[in-house]
Order: C-alpha cells, then structure tokens, then sequence
C-alpha cells in the first residue's frame, strides 16, 4: 500500500486563495441552541452570506442579560455552507496542473 501524507500548506505551495477560510466554523451552544455569529465567520463567508441569506433566519440570542446579535442557528449554517458556500467554491475552483493530476491518480490507483 502506498500512502501520500501532504504538509497542510500542500505538496505544490501555498494552496490558492479560494480554498483559505474556507473550512465550517464550530457551533456554539447556549441553553440547548447550537449557533454561530457572523462576525465570527472568515471574511470570504461573512460576506457571501450576508449577500445570499435571507434575513429571516437571522435570530438573536439573551445571554446573562446581554442580546447577541446576527445569529445563525447551526443547522441553517450547516445547510447554507453545503449548499451555497461550497457549491460556489467548486465551480470556481482553479483547475489541477498536470503535477496535482498525477498525484492524484497515484495516490488513489
């Protein structure tokens, strides 16, 4: 068996700008809501979703007596990243070089 272990910068440099803050932020919970807040998002999902969410869904949560703002509950997050964060990230994804193909078709032959 042969196993390819790439440096988490990937094997050909720095990964392209697309894929940097792409990756899901982590719920946070608060007497039994999971949510996020959008300030909280990287800046390339901040401002996609603040260009693509409908507003409705948006809540805002009381904690010790303080409101928080411009949350999202976890499970809308989680359906809008699959569906149009990541989406869009795919169709405008940069093409393989001849090297990364290669590397793929070793890695998985």
């Amino acid at each position: 068996y042969l196993i390819f272990a790439f440096p988490p910068t990937g094997y050909f440099g720095p990964l392209p700008g697309i894929y940097k803050h792409s990756m899901m932020i982590e719920a946070k919970k608060y007497k039994g809501i999971d949510y996020i807040q959008l300030e909280e998002l990287p800046q390339t999902q901040q401002e996609r979703i603040r260009e693509t969410l409908n507003s409705d869904l948006l809540i805002k949560i009381m904690i010790d007596g303080k409101i928080i703002n411009n949350c999202l509950q976890y499970k809308d997050y989680s359906f809008w990243y699959a569906s149009v964060f990541k989406s869009k990230q795919l169709e405008s994804a940069p093409a393989k070089t001849d090297s990364e193909e290669l590397v793929s078709k070793l890695a998985f032959k």
